[in-house]
């Protein structure tokens, strides 16, 4: 589902990582090792780098070795899902993954608004967690390309030559779909909430960090500024193609000496 070759690549500079060259991603790699947080797990060690404004860094080791590294934005978003199933792909290594679910589950947790499939860069961490669940998640979409539209009526003359007309807060879960295995993949729009432009407190390249209200929930969202198209304005229609990478937000506050 992930790896550390450059299909990763946009998803770093997503997050102001200036990752172009293998050499960049080595010397990513060293630091967030040399600094980093360990997490245990049975199949192998978690390491988070986290060197602040939200950006996360996720190693995977197994048995020392690294086998793939991963980004993640810890935002605010908050939306209620209900998980059905853990998904790995035949090519995931021991420790990567994600799951499977529905946005908004009504009385049956495995029907909603739409099912979709997350990422999750601790995979193993949530082994504990009986399914099916009603959960609370931070989902954060990682924008491929991204277009601001100031108003609903724009976004909507955007499609007058398209053949499907989508809503100006739709969700296209279209990692599901196709001839391959699965992917965490989506196509949505939604009307724009907040919008930061943040510095990398490590590389000092800038990113964009946006809070987005589409349908089943708010998505944070991060995007490399060369990614954005038009002028990102509060309640502007904001739509684009994303990497979904999720994290299962606790059930009760957690004890933060633990």
């Amino acid at each position: 589902m992930v790896s550390s070759d450059f299909r990763m690549s946009n998803h770093f500079h997503a997050l102001g990582f200036p990752v172009d060259e293998a050499d960049d991603l080595d010397s990513l790699i060293h630091l967030a090792s040399a600094e980093g947080d360990r997490f245990p797990s049975e199949h192998g060690e978690y390491c988070l780098w986290s060197p602040g404004e939200g950006v996360q860094i996720w190693l995977h080791f197994v048995d020392t070795d690294l086998v793939s590294i991963s980004p993640h934005y810890a935002g605010t978003s908050k939306r209620t899902v209900g998980l059905i199933e853990r998904v790995r792909q035949e090519e995931d290594n021991l420790l990567e993954g994600g799951f499977y679910g529905w946005a908004d589950p009504g009385r049956n947790l495995d029907d909603g608004d739409y099912p979709f499939l997350f990422y999750v860069p601790d995979f193993h961490r949530y082994d504990d967690l009986v399914l099916l669940r009603r959960a609370s998640i931070q989902l954060t979409a990682f924008a491929h390309v991204l277009t601001c539209y100031p108003t609903e009526a724009d976004f909507k003359a955007s499609q007058v030559q398209s053949e499907i007309q989508y809503a100006a807060n739709y969700f296209l879960p279209n990692g599901l779909f196709g001839e391959g295995p699965p992917e965490p993949e989506a196509c949505f729009a939604g009307r724009l909430l907040s919008a930061t432009l943040q510095t990398n407190p490590y590389s000092r390249h800038t990113f964009y960090a946006l809070k987005i209200a589409t349908l089943g929930g708010d998505v944070d969202v991060v995007a490399a500024p060369e990614t954005v198209d038009g002028q990102l304005l509060v309640g502007a229609i904001v739509h684009g193609e994303y990497w979904l990478s999720g994290r299962v937000l606790p059930e009760r506050p957690m004890d933060p000496t633990a």
